[in-house]
């Protein structure tokens, strides 16, 4: 029940997130329908983020509701299919070493970080309404490609989502003047509610019951599939791999966020970090 409520009254279109996945959004926070707008919402706190380029209060209803249900750019989900009978590009990477051991963040320091910044997980149709915070609503953009979701729904909370467009953006950025391809990086899994993380769990036994998923600061990045969005310059999802790698371990290096290598799952499990 609480899917279906979750799925229908934040208008998720096509939401649906990679069985594998172990555990762990462009618009507008998350508020009621218009007709529906006379429910009230909790306001949130303050955000303490010099980083953010965007305005985080509360906004008109109506308003908001138009943005939430705006249909994503429709350029942003279309990519070129592999051709695995072209020569793949040398690319220049400087990531060195195991990345099982470089990140290695264990859940119980990813969820301190979560359940400091995070909303309060959504149990039932009161807390779907009722966010603690305020959280942005996903979609394929220039930045990443957003999977097709199974197990989780495409919000984040503010720091997270820009977050996500750092790291996509800064991919980009280095692919770009290592050989202008243009490839962009793959999310595969955001907010989980207990309902989705329970039907996870009979599928992945790595899943974990309590999950940072369900704050809204947790995303899965895959390092082995990437998309293809011009043919020029074709590049290995190898080397493609080791510079992901080198960006998250930027972000990483800088206390921007905590990172879970999970290698049978093919993804980097992110959290973000309070900043001071």
């Amino acid at each position: 029940m609480l899917v279906s409520f979750f799925l229908g009254r934040c208008s998720v279109n096509g939401c649906s997130d990679d069985k594998e996945d172990v555990e762990t959004i462009d618009s507008t926070e998350i508020v009621v329908e218009e007709h529906e707008k006379d429910i009230a919402i909790e306001k949130s706190e303050p955000i303490d983020s010099s980083d953010l380029e965007y305005d985080t209060v509360e906004v008109d209803a109506k308003a908001a509701v138009e943005i939430l249900n705006r249909k994503p750019d429709a350029r942003w989900e279309h990519f070129l299919e592999v051709d695995d009978s072209e020569v793949a590009q040398p690319l220049e990477t400087h990531f060195r070493g195991s990345r099982s051991a470089t990140f290695n963040d264990s859940n119980h320091i990813q969820l301190e970080a979560a359940e400091a910044m995070g909303i309060k997980p959504i149990t039932d149709m009161s807390s779907a309404w009722n966010l603690s915070r305020p959280v942005k609503k996903l979609a394929s953009c220039e930045e990443y490609y957003l999977d097709e979701l199974t197990h989780s729904y495409p919000f984040l909370v503010p720091e997270a989502e820009q977050l996500l467009k750092e790291i996509g953006t800064r991919f980009n950025q280095l692919l770009w003047e290592r050989g202008q391809s243009k490839y962009r990086i793959k999310v595969t899994s955001v907010l989980r509610t207990p309902e989705t993380i329970k039907d996870l769990m009979r599928s992945n036994k790595n899943a974990v019951a309590v999950s940072t998923h369900q704050y809204a600061t947790t995303f899965d990045i895959s390092y082995s599939k990437f998309i293809r969005d011009a043919a020029e310059n074709p590049r290995t999802f190898g080397d493609l791999s080791d510079l992901l790698s080198e960006v998250i371990l930027e972000f990483h290096s800088q206390g921007r966020c905590y990172v879970k290598f999970e290698g049978k799952q093919s993804c980097f499990h992110i959290t973000v970090r309070p900043q001071q």
